[in-house]
């Protein structure tokens, strides 16, 4: 969601769009943002569905491994992404980063996917690529789907953090599309047909069974949430998207009592300043060590 939403208003306003590429001035030095097509290996998961992705092996299989968990449209080749694969290579983690259906280098069609498919994507994942347990990273929409995983398969979740989280967010995300498009693209939604909105920033999809089948996933941020792992939330007060204060409610949901909450005064919704991805960087290490001194107690 995060920049679509903000980038659509201001074309809708004609107001000149600027995207400045932050570069990282921390201790890992960033790979290209590209991946040659050596290094994608694809996961079956049903049928002729499957996703790419690429894994880096641990140097120590007790560790937990590193999932990155994207947000809506992005891909493994992004930036948290590409950083944190330089980060678990630094480091001697295990590290996934993959594409959901549709999205990417994974073949699909945004005809058929649903959000129930991503959610199994990330499922097949956890169970087939990690060998141990998952330090699950969900950006924006990954945060909401790292929530899910810890409900639906807490064996194979050891710990979470979560950047942005914007939990259930597809029903607001149609929504404020669908006011936003002409008549002849309301009769296009309203027949249950896709949309594909096409800007200077990318391609967006919308289609009515997706965004209703997605409220099936929705979490109630009113009841607890029997989420006991670690978990950490980091994100930006200036955040146009996702009010920061929201991840005040998660965090009262979750019941485990190991939650940390971390406010950048200055941050947006992405995080990407070289400040917040050395803050990114800080909570994985430092997740990471607490998780292994408790596996040797």
């Amino acid at each position: 969601m995060s920049r679509l939403v903000m980038k659509f208003a201001a074309n809708v306003c004609n107001s000149p769009l600027i995207k400045e590429v932050p570069r990282f001035n921390g201790n890992i030095l960033m790979r290209p943002l590209s991946s040659s097509p050596a290094d994608v290996n694809f996961l079956q998961v049903k049928g002729d569905r499957k996703i790419a992705y690429q894994k880096v092996e641990p140097a120590d299989a007790s560790k937990p491994t590193v999932v990155f968990v994207p947000g809506f449209m992005s891909t493994m080749e992004g930036f948290k992404a590409s950083m944190l694969d330089n980060l678990c290579r630094s480091h001697g983690l295990g590290y996934v980063r993959f594409d959901f259906e549709s999205v990417g280098k994974s073949p699909g069609t945004f005809e058929t996917v649903l959000f129930e498919h991503w959610l199994e994507d990330l499922k097949l994942v956890l169970e087939n690529l990690v060998q141990n347990k998952a330090l699950l990273i969900g950006s924006s929409m990954g945060g909401w789907m790292s929530m899910k995983m810890a409900l639906d398969l807490p064996k194979k979740v050891a710990a979470i953090i979560m950047v942005a989280p914007a939990i259930n967010f597809f029903k607001f995300y149609y929504d404020f599309f669908y006011k936003a498009v002409d008549d002849e693209q309301k009769k296009i939604l309203d027949s249950g047909k896709l949309l594909v909105l096409q800007k200077n920033f990318g391609n967006i999809f919308l289609r009515r069974e997706f965004r209703d089948k997605s409220i099936a996933a929705h979490l109630d941020l009113d009841k607890p949430l029997d989420i006991q792992v670690p978990v950490r939330i980091l994100h930006g007060v200036k955040d146009p998207d996702v009010p920061f204060k929201q991840s005040l409610k998660i965090m009262s949901a979750l019941t485990s009592k190991d939650v940390d909450v971390i406010f950048r005064k200055e941050g947006g919704h992405q995080m990407s300043e070289p400040a917040d991805l050395e803050l990114l960087q800080k909570t994985v290490l430092d997740v990471v060590n607490l998780l292994s001194a408790k596996a040797k107690l």
